[in-house]
């Protein structure tokens, strides 16, 4: 199985920037993300639709840090979009059939899916 892959942040030699979407942070979208071997759960910050019509995913992802023994961290990653490797969790719900401490099976469990990013949110005002 292939896994996510992280998108580099742009800078201006790269053409025009991506638009960048913010979700809210009460209450975001929630993913399962394949990275490093392993299904992790990840909080949906932005989206970032790029020219070329790539989607990005700025998320919140737990990580093994090797230096501290391998324990989790959280940190801030942005992934391609990628059905393959990203199963969308039904928003509002608390996950399903995950286990407590974030130890997830190599198959996800089962959850409210879509083969399309999430959505971006839409706030009034505000030039986006």
């Amino acid at each position: 199985m292939s896994e996510a892959i992280e998108v580099q942040p742009w800078c201006p030699d790269m053409g025009p920037p991506p638009r960048v979407r913010i979700y809210s942070p009460s209450h975001p979208p929630r993913l399962l993300v394949y990275t490093l071997s392993d299904w992790r759960l990840a909080s949906v910050m932005a989206r970032h639709d790029w020219p070329d019509r790539t989607i990005g995913l700025q998320l919140t992802i737990r990580l093994p840090v090797p230096e501290l023994s391998s324990r989790d961290e959280t940190f801030c990653r942005t992934y391609r979009w990628d059905a393959r490797v990203m199963l969308v969790l039904s928003t509002g719900d608390p996950p399903v059939g995950i286990p407590r401490g974030g130890d997830l099976s190599r198959t996800p469990p089962r959850a409210t899916s879509t083969r399309q990013p999430p959505a971006p949110h839409h706030a009034g005002g505000g030039a986006g």
